[in-house]
């Protein structure tokens, strides 16, 4: 059950990591935010992670 957890933690953290790279990329393409505005006000209410 250990080593379950272990590979867990890894892929939250990428899976993270990936919600940050695909927001940027709508946010890239999609800079008036006209489409999926859905998305953008609930990672909002979390905040931006800082680079």
């Amino acid at each position: 059950m250990d080593g379950l957890a272990a590979d867990t933690a890894q892929a939250v953290g990428r899976l993270k990591d990936l919600q940050v790279q695909l927001i940027a990329l709508v946010d890239l393409l999609d800079p008036r935010r006209e489409r999926f505005p859905q998305s953008r006000l609930a990672y909002s209410l979390r905040g931006r992670p800082r680079s």
